[in-house]
């Protein structure tokens, strides 16, 4: 079973697709009363260097949903791209399930008293794999470059940056413009920098990397669109060489061709399943974990519109979705009905904000308080018809939800039409406002996150464009955005708290969003596929501990 056979694949072509975790909060280690930093304990393998040698050979094979949005590590972002450059490179940290972080570059990492230096301490001897050293310079020029591309969502970490300095090949100290809580500060740190060899930023510019060079246990080989992502075994990873030989990503789109390669055995792990398909991967005799996840589904609201600013046709559009039913029909179970905005995992909840149920007779209710009355099918107002466009895209969950919400929706008779493109027209219409409403997921890297990334102004990921739409929305917009600063400021749990539970009251009140769901996290393995930890909290899977048994 060291590798797979594809032989299959032609037959079957031709028959048919965020961590709360922080690090402990030091001082600086300029304060003499500071402690020192506690180095990571060294952990030992049980396994004797017979059995390591046994598990080591073979070609693991990943199904992708679709091609990443961006094979450039620092500038990706959604989760399809993370999961083969998250072995490619090698971050600061990452964290587990249990919001404990696990050094990569970095060994340590600590803030000053008035949390406005942040210093990390890299590890020593970690080389790109075009085999020059990674420094604190290399990693800073990552940040610089990063800073300045607000175009891309890594820049939305880097708005308060002052300066990086580099007082030695391996200490890294940031200076931001204004206090940030060290909690705040180094669970963003988890998904920037994704550092590449100095050699290829000078090589490659402002141009995006398409070859990228990392540190990580997996070294890049090639990619094909539409086919696949092949790396290579790093020999020299500095935590020691991964056990597989080979790590292919299958692009494959088709969520029916993906279940029956499965079950040929021509893919070994298949991430973020449907979980309409689960019973059947179980029937197969394959592994299927399934976690909660700091996922946050939402139904997102572009106030451009004029019709949207209306807050009974916010609330029209809350009621006229029957959560319940659309849990149960397109997740089975494996999702987590949202009452609001916050996941009740977080230490953050507050369960006296009141959702809004499935109610289809107050929906119509509150569209005839607008003006928006009934003839025929649909609903009018001064002879204009109330119409909406649902933007999606070519994902299987996504357009299923937004042919669903199609269909409630004109149960109440507003005249909802979904336009579904690629995913890269679909984020661009939503960025540039395109848009009326669409289904829209965030995911998240700690239970307790405040949600910056979709709310605040200058975020990439807020595409509800409060700051376009009338003076009422726009001063909820400077509300929002002062309550962010003060939660990523916040030096106390106390303040952390108050402006969650404040936050959350803010958007259940004037729906910013409307809450729908938290998905779970399900991935699938082949029996033979060992020591793969799948993880929940985090979008990527790393591979160097994972070997393939007999």
């Amino acid at each position: 079973m060291k590798t797979r056979s594809l032989m299959l694949i032609m037959a079957l072509v031709c028959s048919l697709f965020i961590f709360a975790a922080c690090a402990p909060e030091a001082e600086d280690p300029e304060d003499p009363e500071a402690p020192e930093p506690e180095e990571p304990e060294e952990t030992e393998d049980p396994d004797d260097e017979e059995d390591e040698e046994d598990k080591d050979g073979g070609t693991l094979t990943v199904a992708l949903p679709s091609n990443p949005v961006n094979i450039d590590p620092r500038l990706q972002w959604d989760s399809t791209s993370m999961l083969p450059l998250s072995n490619v490179v090698d971050r600061f940290y990452t964290v587990d399930d249990d919001d404990e972080l696990r050094p990569l570059a970095a060994t340590d990492w600590y803030a000053n008293e008035d949390a406005d230096k942040f210093t990390f301490e890299l590890r020593e001897g970690v080389r790109y794999h075009d085999g020059t050293e990674m420094t604190s310079e290399t990693i800073a020029e990552v940040i610089r470059w990063t800073a300045e591309k607000d175009e891309y969502p890594q820049a939305q970490f880097w708005t308060n940056l002052d300066r990086v300095e580099t007082p030695d090949d391996h200490t890294l100290v940031i200076h931001t413009t204004e206090p940030i809580s060290p909690a705040e500060f180094w669970r963003e740190r988890q998904y920037s920098p994704w550092p590449i060899s100095l050699e290829q930023q000078e090589e490659h510019g402002d141009e995006g990397v398409r070859d990228p060079v990392g540190a990580g246990p997996f070294k890049f080989v090639s990619y094909t669109s539409d086919d696949q992502i092949v790396l290579e075994r790093n020999e020299d990873y500095w935590a020691g060489p991964p056990h597989l030989d080979e790590l292919i990503f299958r692009i494959i789109p088709d969520a029916s061709t993906r279940r029956v390669e499965m079950e040929a055995g021509t893919i070994d792990v298949l991430p973020d399943v449907e979980p309409r398909d689960v019973a059947e991967y179980e029937d197969m005799g394959l592994n299927v974990q399934a976690n909660e996840a700091p996922i946050r589904a939402m139904v997102s609201v572009n106030f451009k519109n004029e019709i949207l600013q209306d807050m009974n046709v916010r609330q029209a559009i809350a009621h006229a979705l029957n959560r319940d039913a659309i849990i149960e029909r397109l997740f089975h179970g494996y999702a987590t009905k949202a009452i609001n905005y916050q996941h009740p995992n977080s230490p953050y909840y507050d369960d006296t904000v009141e959702g809004y149920e499935y109610d289809p007779a107050r929906a119509e209710e509150l569209l005839e308080e607008s003006g928006w009355m009934l003839e025929g099918d649909y609903r009018y107002r001064d002879g204009e018809r109330l119409e909406l466009e649902i933007a999606s895209r070519d994902h299987d969950t996504w357009d299923m939800m937004s042919q669903i919400m199609e269909d409630q929706l004109r149960e109440i008779g507003i005249d909802a039409d979904v336009n579904t493109t690629d995913t890269t027209a679909f984020h661009n219409a939503v960025r540039d406002g395109t848009y009326d409403i669409c289904y829209w997921v965030l995911h998240g890297n700690a239970w307790d996150q405040m949600g910056h990334p979709n709310l605040q102004t200058d975020a990439w990921g807020n595409i509800s464009h409060m700051r376009d739409s009338k003076p009422e929305i726009q001063d909820l917009q400077d509300e929002i955005n002062d309550l962010i600063m003060e939660f990523e400021g916040a030096l106390t749990e106390d303040t952390r708290e108050s402006t969650t539970v404040e936050m959350q009251h803010i958007i259940n009140e004037n729906l910013v969003v409307i809450p729908l769901w938290f998905p779970h996290r399900i991935h699938v393995t082949q029996p033979y596929v060992q020591d793969l930890e799948m993880p929940a909290i985090r979008s990527d899977i790393r591979y160097e501990d994972a070997w393939l048994s007999e």
